[in-house]
């Protein structure tokens, strides 16, 4: 950037300010849910004794947001040698500081984010536990923070590797010569390919625990075959050094046929998130219904249709940020920059999907997550048997023996056949 910022510290800022973005979208959804009357507490099966309300998420939001943008002001002030008494290579710790604040607001007080951890544990160890629709929920939103998640990643690293102390010890600003987390092959390569696929990982176990417990090929199979394409995406880009940077070769014939065979399956799981998104997640897409559905709880039509074409383009998007070596799309130069891009679009994005995707399990209880269909005060449809009793359980068991192991064989294939250099 113009004042030389090294990138270590751009990426600590910008994990920080993409998860505050988060929470000020979550107030968002929350305020437009409360506006439609979409009973998300009960949905999500929160205590209202310890929920946040809309004005304490606005406090909250508001009171990090002056935090955040103080601590960066002030650290370029330091960096510049504006603030009397202060070395200028004293301000690599304001991000520090940051973080650790960060951190400590995710964890206390205890009392308001322990339900979080507890979705989380389930969310983890998904074939332990019966799967809901907050946990479900959960799960799709992690697989949205790959990149910030990612960039967290690297913030620690950089303090905990003690990199950070490079910058008390070298004077200029420039990146060139110094060791950063980048460059370890383990971080870099085994890492975080794995911090990325580990949340798309996490929704294939609870579709596969759903079908378990539901005995319901549809949706729940071919939900967990979404996220497996998914998942085989994110091996090829990780494992394959000439996708991730160019090297000249890709002349050869071995190689332009992995790369065809790279963007038809970026192609084809974009495409499939897609419409699982518009027709299974929200319920849209009926023709004689104007391309949207009968009963809806946002009053302008317009917002339905807008989030239709723009979720086409964004979902795009969130391929590019399943793939470790982002910098093959436009380069070096521009993967500081576009990694933000992508994790803010990414971020707005999963905000209109979980606006309407609430909404539509509201109405319909789409996938048999409560065993009642009724929600206090909005809607009563009549009562439906959620589980498929027919089916003996051992058929039920051979049947995701043969999936896992069709998925996993597929997986296997990405990671050992590489194409010839």
């Amino acid at each position: 950037d113009s004042e030389g910022t090294p990138s270590e510290i751009i990426q600590v800022y910008r994990s920080i300010g993409v998860f505050l973005l988060c929470f000020w979208c979550w107030t968002a959804t929350v305020y437009f849910w409360n506006t439609a009357r979409v009973n998300y507490t009960y949905l999500f099966e929160f205590d209202p004794r310890h929920q946040y309300k809309l004005n304490m998420l606005l406090n909250k939001s508001s009171s990090m947001s002056i935090l955040y943008l103080s601590n960066i002001l002030i650290y370029y002030k330091v960096r510049r040698g504006e603030v009397f008494g202060f070395d200028p290579v004293s301000a690599n710790y304001l991000p520090l500081i940051m973080l650790v604040i960060t951190f400590l607001i995710m964890i206390f007080p205890l009392s308001e984010t322990s339900g979080i951890y507890s979705v989380l544990r389930r969310v983890i160890f998904a074939p332990f536990y019966e799967v809901t629709f907050y946990s479900s929920f959960v799960a799709d939103i992690l697989t949205s923070l790959v990149r910030p998640l990612v960039d967290f990643s690297y913030s620690i690293c950089f303090y905990l590797s003690g990199s950070w102390k490079q910058y008390f010890h070298e004077k200029g600003s420039s990146d060139k010569g110094r060791t950063s987390c980048q460059d370890m092959f383990w971080f870099s390569r085994i890492f975080i390919p794995l911090l990325i696929s580990l949340p798309l990982f996490f929704r294939f176990l609870q579709n596969i625990r759903r079908y378990h417990d539901t005995r319901k090929r549809f949706p729940h199979l071919a939900n967990a075959g979404k996220y497996a394409l998914a998942h085989v995406l994110v091996l090829l880009g990780a494992i394959y050094p000439t996708l991730q940077h160019g090297d000249g070769t890709e002349s050869n014939a071995s190689h332009r046929f992995f790369h065809i065979i790279w963007a038809l399956i970026f192609a084809a799981s974009t495409l499939f998130t897609y419409s699982w998104d518009i027709f299974i997640d929200w319920g849209l897409g009926h023709k004689e219904n104007r391309l949207l559905r009968k009963q809806r709880m946002f009053s302008r039509d317009l917002f339905y249709y807008v989030a239709m074409v723009v979720d086409l383009f964004l979902r795009f998007s969130w391929c590019v940020t399943l793939v470790p070596g982002i910098s093959i799309f436009f380069g070096e130069g521009y993967a500081m920059y576009l990694t933000l891009v992508l994790a803010v679009l990414e971020v707005l994005r999963r905000t209109m999907w979980s606006l309407i995707r609430v909404e539509y399990e509201h109405l319909y209880n789409t996938q048999g997550y409560r065993r009642v269909e009724y929600i206090p005060l909005h809607f009563d449809p009549p009562t439906e048997e959620n589980e498929d009793k027919s089916k003996p359980k051992w058929a039920v068991l051979i049947e995701l023996t043969i999936f896992v192991l069709l998925v996993t064989g597929i997986s296997f294939m990405a990671l050992v056949n590489p194409p010839d250099d």
